[in-house]
């Protein structure tokens, strides 16, 4: 997509009467799945930067909504790259990889709290940026074998989840 086909998109949803739109995964620089883990804005793709559409869309009367899936990092991206403490390791070479496509990601480690007010800052911050009226969190990947790995007693399930319970 564009940022010109995504506004025009927005002036025609307005004219049938559509009161929210939804900005899938792709508002990420890379390309799903592969993006999992870029989750700035991508320029390339929002030349007036993601604010202006928004904007747009609000002017339009259309509440704005964005896909996000902070559940799992792709290798190679930036938070893969810049904060790999903050996902799960893997006892047996260190990160609990997951192959999917021909490349591997890592569930995010919500047991920890700097995960969790990491994740917290970045979705308030857009939340508050692009003035979102609601947000797709999609939390779609089995996290059993990640925690059988770190976690044979299973406590780390309680763990991971009142830190995620606790960013939504």
């Amino acid at each position: 997509f564009t940022e010109d086909e995504l506004c025009r998109h927005m002036d025609v949803s307005a004219e049938l009467g559509i009161e929210t739109a939804n900005v899938d995964v792709a508002w990420v620089r890379g390309h799903h799945p592969r993006s999992h883990g870029n989750w700035p804005e991508d320029p390339d793709k929002w030349p007036s930067g993601i604010e202006a559409f928004a904007e747009h869309a609000r002017a339009k009367g259309i509440g704005l909504g964005l896909f996000i899936e902070m559940e799992v990092v792709a290798e190679g991206t930036d938070f893969w790259n810049e904060k790999p403490h903050l996902l799960f390791p893997d006892p047996k070479k260190g990160a609990h990889d997951f192959k999917f496509v021909g490349f591997r990601y890592r569930l995010m480690n919500y047991a920890l709290p700097e995960t969790c007010d990491t994740v917290f800052e970045m979705v308030s911050g857009l939340i508050e940026r692009l003035k979102l009226r609601y947000i797709h969190w999609e939390c779609d990947q089995a996290p059993l074998p990640t925690w059988q790995a770190v976690d044979p007693t299973g406590k780390i399930q309680f763990a991971f989840y009142e830190g995620l319970y606790s960013v939504w």
